[in-house]
């Protein structure tokens, strides 16, 4: 079996920062960060929203994903579901919401040449931040750009 070097350098500076990290007193001996408590899950699974292809609404989707064994969903945004019906999906289920995606990323580029384009691309985003504040989410997965026929590589990067 071959490694190239582009392997073998990811490897070794991933061991090298777990060595560093547990090593610096940060873990213990369980893997756990000191103030962290143990659980009896090594892992989450949660899903995106779209691949839930059952259940006419959120809540039955919510506890669809909670009987199957999920921990969590991740939400689109902007969202046909309002910030209340999920809170209130979440309320019911204690199916956790980390973060959502910005629905709009690949038609609304903010790599695009249109400036206009761009302009509903950032309002997207922001509505997508807001959003996931106000469900108590964390994160948004935002792709900011794409290399196409009129945004090369350099383009993509300065807009």
């Amino acid at each position: 079996m071959q490694t190239s070097r582009r392997e073998f350098l990811a490897t070794a500076s991933l061991a090298g920062a777990g060595f560093a990290i547990s090593s610096a007193g940060f873990l213990s001996s369980a893997g756990l960060f000191a103030d962290e408590k143990p659980t009896e899950k090594k892992f989450k699974k949660a899903v995106k929203i779209g691949m839930v292809r059952p259940g006419d609404t959120l809540l039955a989707k919510f506890k669809l994903l909670k009987e199957l064994g999920f921990d969590g969903v991740e939400l689109d945004a902007p969202s046909k579901y309002s910030a209340e019906e999920t809170k209130k999906c979440i309320a019911e289920t204690g199916l956790n919401v980390p973060g959502v995606v910005d629905s709009v990323h690949w038609n609304e580029r903010l790599s695009d040449p249109s400036e206009e384009v761009r302009a509903k691309g950032l309002e997207a985003l922001r509505t997508a931040v807001k959003y996931c504040k106000d469900i108590g989410g964390t994160s948004v997965l935002l792709v900011p750009g794409k290399v196409t026929n009129d945004a090369n590589y350099e383009q993509s990067w300065d807009r």
